[in-house]
């Protein structure tokens, strides 16, 4: 088995997967470009020449890279944009910088950069690297799943990840094994019956193995907001049920998350936001059906019902007739 540890003799990881071995910068700067994205590539070191590898296999919104460039370089991407990566050093100890973070990779310690700050790397010339690459829509859109939330800014990982205990250990553990079994022609990381299962592991695992500015949403531990954020989101509703678009919206306005908010209603009124908006938006249906509104369907779209049984049902439900009944007594029908 082509084993990642490349102290031992064997394959290098991603054999089967040589895009390129060169010598020279510009070749090796032109492929990197392509392979991820513009970046500036200089030998800082006497020998100019490089013994430069890269190996990628690409999956469907993953891939998994090793790279090495056999001399010392600097080399500056600046910033990502339109995906992360994960820096996994297997030999060698270097400088990575993103916007104001500065990591000291070394093996057991990798680096998740921030796709939107400036980045650079300082490499020696023995240093090898497993690089993971994912794709931010696939991220971001992972994430949403599992707060089942949208989110309100872009994921920011802490750029130092341990990959020596706990969480990340395992991570790491499970990338590897993934990446050596792409070194085989038989394997199940390229079939198309497992490659979204493949990337779900690693893209829910990062999430969960390594902190960022949503982890605390992620495991629950958000601060529930004070009973000051819930009365001002009960305000908002009641003043104007109709203008309340999203629980998440409601969220932003009172300064919390749409999970610290469902939090909040459940401690202080024993309810949700969206069974109390509801709950206001039927009141105002059925005030407009007392006072003789023009149709049931016309109350019903202008309180956010699209559909007219839900509506019915619901109202009926609250006020022990159905919506029809209550305007033919305001219009005086038996």
């Amino acid at each position: 088995m082509a084993q990642l540890d490349q102290s031992q003799q064997g394959p290098l990881p991603l054999h089967r997967h040589e895009l390129l071995r060169t010598a020279d910068v510009d070749e090796m700067a032109e492929e990197s470009t392509r392979l991820f994205c513009p970046h500036r590539l200089e030998p800082t070191g006497a020998d100019r020449v490089l013994d430069a590898r890269l190996h990628s296999a690409r999956l469907r919104t993953t891939s998994f890279n090793y790279m090495q460039y056999g001399a010392e370089v600097t080399v500056t991407p600046g910033e990502l944009e339109s995906f992360y990566l994960v820096h996994v050093p297997l030999t060698g100890a270097d400088v990575f910088t993103s916007g104001t973070d500065r990591v000291e990779v070394h093996p057991g310690l990798a680096c998740v950069p921030d796709p939107q700050r400036h980045l650079s790397l300082e490499l020696a010339a023995k240093s090898t690297y497993l690089v993971v690459r994912i794709e931010r829509t696939a991220l971001e859109a992972e994430l949403r799943d599992l707060l089942d939330a949208p989110l309100d800014r872009s994921i920011r990982f802490d750029a130092a990840m341990d990959l020596t205990r706990g969480r990340g250990r395992s991570w790491w553990g499970h990338v590897r094994h993934l990446a050596e079994d792409l070194a085989f022609e038989d394997n199940l990381v390229e079939q198309a019956t497992t490659t979204s299962t493949v990337e779900h592991v690693v893209t829910t695992g990062l999430l969960t193995a390594q902190r960022h500015n949503y982890t605390d949403a992620l495991t629950g531990r958000t601060r529930s907001p004070g009973p000051q954020q819930v009365r001002r989101a009960v305000e908002l509703i009641e003043d104007r049920p109709d203008a309340v678009s999203s629980i998440a919206e409601l969220a932003r306005e009172v300064g919390a998350s749409a999970r610290a908010l469902q939090a909040g209603f459940r401690r202080h009124l024993d309810s949700t936001p969206g069974e109390y908006l509801r709950s206001a938006r039927l009141k105002r249906a059925h005030a407009d059906l007392r006072e003789g509104a023009a149709s049931v369907s016309e109350v019903a779209a202008r309180w956010g019902y699209s559909n007219i049984g839900r509506f019915a049902a619901e109202y009926r439900h609250r006020y022990g007739e159905r919506p029809g009944e209550t305007l033919k007594h305001a219009h005086g029908r038996p």
